[in-house]
Order: C-alpha cells, then structure tokens, then sequence
C-alpha cells in the first residue's frame, strides 16, 4: 500500500535472508565448482559481519584470514523486496583508503595462506580495499610464489593490475577504464588491445 504520510510503498516484513556479496560472494562461488576457497578481506565489528561470517560458514569458505577494522562498517547492501519487485537498495558502506596498518595485516594474511593456493583471484569492487599498494604487493607475492592470479578489477586504474594473469572486465568495465564507448566487435579488439598495452604481460578477457 501507499502511505498516507509521503508518496511512498510500505512493506510488512515477512522474511529476512542473508548472503554473501562482493569478494564473498566470489569464494562462496567457488566453493559451490567443487573448490575450496580461503577468503582474505576486510569486515567491520558489528552485527553485519557476524551475520557475514555465519553465511561465509554455511557456504563452505575459510574465514580465518579475515581483518576486522572497527573504524569503518562492513559493507551491506539491503534490498527491499514485495512481490519478487525490488523497491529499493539500501547501502552502508565506508570506501576510504584503509589504515596503513591494516594494509600490513591484509597483505601478511595473503602471504601467510598464498603457498596452499592453486590459484588467486583479486576481487575488485572499489570499497577502497585493493588499493594500488594491496593490488601490486599481492600480484607481486603470486608471481613470486609462481600462482596464477586473476583480477575481477574496477575503476579506471588499471595500472595496479600490472603483472596479473589474467584481467576480466565486462564490457562496461572496459568502456569506464579507457572512457569510451564499445559498439561492435571493431571497438571491442581496439578496447582489448589497448588493455593489453595498459596492461602488459598480461591477458585480458572481457566478457559480454
């Protein structure tokens, strides 16, 4: 119904569920292909996390190189659903840089779990976690290791992702990395092959 105070829907609430996003949602994906996926990532001390974890545990994924930072919350999206319609998203979420310190705890973490790893994924959503030094570090820490890394990236800087395996943009990803349109296969060799120059050593796939 309508409320008779502003122009806007009212809900009941029936059910609440709650599951991973993000990077999260990437290692429970490939929990789900049969793969076992240790997750490294920044949480808040709150409700959302214990919420996030309890979910991360259902799913299968190994939780214990998660760094808790108590100055910035842990990203939620909330969306409000009536009839399978979503109504609305609600999002708390803190995309600064993070503290130096906790930079070193992420990037230890990383280094501490890279041996067990087959390969490494780098899973990009601009919340201010994979900072340019985070991204280079831990590129440079696969290489090292001789790990294929693969970068689920964002932005435009493009650059950090240097020596990664592979990076996968889709094509908006790609249109917002060079500023420009892709409209046919044309544009979509010329974006590719100015990836790959951005990003050389590496392979790019850009998915449609």
């Amino acid at each position: 119904r309508i409320s008779p105070e502003a122009p806007v829907p009212v809900v009941e609430i029936h059910r609440r569920a709650y599951g991973p996003g993000g990077a999260a949602n990437t290692a429970a994906n490939v929990v789900s292909l049969a793969g076992r996926a240790v997750l490294c990532g920044i949480i808040g001390s709150d409700h959302h996390a214990e919420k996030l974890e309890e979910a991360l545990h259902q799913a299968g994924v190994d939780t214990a190189e998660l760094v808790v930072d108590s100055g910035r919350p842990t990203t939620t999206k909330t969306r409000i659903v009536a009839r399978s319609q979503q109504l609305v998203r609600l999002d708390a979420e803190q995309t600064g840089p993070l503290r130096i310190e906790l930079e070193d705890a992420l990037l230890q973490c990383l280094e501490k779990r890279l041996i067990e790893a087959d390969v490494c994924i780098l899973s990009d959503y601009g919340k201010g976690v994979v900072s340019s030094r985070i991204a280079e570090c831990f590129i440079r820490q696969a290489r090292d290791a001789a790990k294929p890394l693969i970068v689920d990236p964002q932005g435009s800087n493009y650059v950090k992702y240097r020596g990664a395996t592979l990076i996968t943009p889709n094509v908006q990803e790609a249109e917002r990395a060079l500023n420009r349109e892709i409209n046919g296969d044309i544009d979509l060799v010329e974006v590719g092959q100015r990836l790959l120059n951005i990003l050389s050593g590496s392979s790019v796939l850009i998915t449609r």
